[in-house]
């Protein structure tokens, strides 16, 4: 009886240190993110979000550029005509709360 409970004591004390720790601040890091499958945009996003909480300033990460003026042109046009195309300010958006003739 005393080797099945010391047996048992030794399996389960050696079974303890098998689990994996992982902090809050590793759960949204970009390696973690990009291992557990997560797109390069919700990394984007979450990466973002983070940064505006915390205060500091995000710059746009992916600028298209396209060297063609009359295609540029036309992709800017696009761009702003359609409200669902990011265009280069995925996230990045300036909103103000005070109207103006803008909005017109």
């Amino acid at each position: 009886m005393t080797n099945k409970i010391l047996f048992t004591v030794l399996a389960l004390s050696l079974a303890v240190p098998s689990f994996a720790y992982i902090a809050r601040s590793d759960t949204y890091s970009s390696d973690f993110l990009k291992m557990n499958g997560y797109s390069d945009t919700s990394i984007e996003m979450v990466n973002h979000e983070r940064n505006k909480m915390a205060g500091i300033p995000n710059e746009p990460t992916r600028k298209k550029l396209i060297k063609n003026k009359f295609l540029r042109v036309l992709y800017n046009a696009y761009t702003y005509t359609d409200p669902a195309a990011e265009g280069d300010t995925f996230l990045n958006h300036n909103i103000n709360i005070e109207p103006s003739a803008n909005d017109l």
